[in-house]
């Protein structure tokens, strides 16, 4: 299967941890260049210096690109396509996008206010929206084909008692990305989802488990057996969007792949 992606330029967002970070050291040893985006400086280097760790020991030799920036995608939604630009002027165009970034809100309805739904759905569906503008505009995008992987959740698609602004912002993930499939596949852009279900990442372990535990008296353990195949790994969510970049999953577009461990099966 052709998953190598030598030569292309793939934007990641959220790649200071987790989920980003595991996409980044992947698609840097699957051959692209990275461009590593985050808000916490000291972590960026870090995954920078893992993806580069991988080309001395592990991978091919030959020069590749690995640029981080510090960006806050809430702060100015507006102003993320000109980042696209700045960036595709200055390295080139880009042929692949994963937007792994997001904020987690546990919060039950009773505590719920207008700003929680509006900051949750800004940072976690608009900031992708603004990301597909930036990328579909002339100059910035390869006119030979281009992929993107939006990060959704199973909270999308599965009831979770104190997940409601997570849940709706992640809807709004998959609904966008249903689409932007349609109305940029005459640019040769192609748009998916994955939608993970608990991953052992630092925002899960540090977060979601107490306060779930607050909410609804669930404990960690009980949690996990809620997962067929346990807690995912960052690599999990990794393999599957090196397949959605590449070549190995050319004809698919706008859709939602589910790596949840069968939990949205039950």
């Amino acid at each position: 299967m052709k998953t190598d992606l030598f030569g292309r330029n793939v934007l990641i967002t959220g790649a200071s941890s987790g989920i980003g970070r595991a996409v980044s050291v992947m698609v840097y040893a699957a051959g692209a260049n990275v461009f590593l985006l985050g808000r916490n400086t000291e972590r960026l280097e870090e995954t920078a210096s893992m993806c580069m760790a991988c080309g001395e020991n592990a991978c091919e030799k030959e020069k590749r690109e690995v640029v981080w920036l510090s960006y806050d995608l809430v702060a100015e939604p507006d102003d993320i396509p000109k980042l696209f630009q700045r960036l595709a002027g200055e390295y080139g165009v880009f042929s692949g996008l994963v937007h792994s970034a997001g904020v987690e809100m546990v919060r039950p309805l009773r505590s719920i206010k207008t700003v929680n739904l509006v900051n949750t759905y800004i940072a976690n569906a608009v900031s992708g929206v603004m990301l597909m503008k930036g990328l579909s505009l002339a100059g910035v995008h390869s006119e030979s084909g281009v992929s993107a992987v939006l990060i959704s959740s199973i909270s999308a698609s599965c009831g979770n008692a104190g997940l409601l602004c997570y849940a709706m912002s992640k809807g709004a993930v998959e609904s966008s990305v249903k689409t932007l499939a349609i109305e940029l596949i005459s640019s040769k852009i192609r748009v998916n989802c994955i939608a993970p279900a608990m991953i052992k990442t630092p925002m899960t372990e540090n977060g979601a488990y107490q306060k779930i535990q607050n909410i609804d008296g669930e404990r960690k353990d009980f949690v996990e057996l809620q997962h067929p195949m346990g807690f995912g790994e960052p690599d999990d969510i990794a393999n599957a969007a090196l397949f959605l970049l590449s070549d190995a999953s050319k004809y698919i577009n706008g859709i939602t792949l589910f790596a949840d461990g069968g939990y949205s099966v039950q």
